[in-house]
């Protein structure tokens, strides 16, 4: 019997799981496998440092996306998966996670179901943390621009003011004398 076709079969299935790995493991994004009922089944390193959590909490079950919601952000949450379960995918949209110490971190998620895996979200996750800290300080900065701005136009104008009052009465005195 010709095996040749299932051994074609078999090398493109290694290869497309070995170019697969090599995504995760690249750690360019977090990518997450998981259900709607809250549950990590996999994860990689960059989803984990994300969460500040570690890969024995992973596998002990204990690293829970719904438990690191905050509560304001569910109703996005039940909007996507909503959205998933509907069509098999979900506009991408923005989150925060509460981590164990308590700070925020905000990422950007695009999600999608997993044909013929009961119910399985294969996520990516992008952390937006950082370029969101630096929008803020840069809108600081732009509102203490105009700020200063505004200040230093209110002094050029009272400047000016002070300085025609002398000026003016310099130059009626200057026509009385002619």
């Amino acid at each position: 019997r010709d095996i040749s076709e299932q051994k074609r079969v078999n090398e493109a299935l290694r290869l497309a799981h070995a170019r697969f790995q090599y995504l995760t493991d690249a750690n360019l994004v977090g990518i997450v496998l998981a259900n709607a009922e809250g549950d990590i089944l996999e994860a990689n390193d960059y989803y984990l440092n994300i969460l500040g959590r570690t890969r024995e909490e992973l596998k002990a079950g204990q690293v829970r996306w719904i438990d690191m919601t905050p509560p304001e952000w569910l109703p996005a949450d039940h909007k996507n998966l909503a959205e998933l379960q509907a069509t098999g995918t979900s506009s991408p949209y923005e989150k925060e996670y509460l981590r164990r110490d308590g700070t925020r971190r905000s990422v950007f998620l695009a999600n999608a179901m997993l044909p013929g895996a009961d119910g399985q979200i294969l996520a990516l996750v992008l952390d937006m943390t950082e370029r969101k800290r630096e929008a803020e300080r840069l809108q600081q900065a732009e509102l203490d621009a105009q700020k200063a701005n505004n200040a230093k136009s209110r002094f050029l104008a009272a400047a000016s003011h002070d300085l025609r009052q002398p000026l003016s009465a310099l130059s009626i005195y200057s026509n009385l004398l002619r």
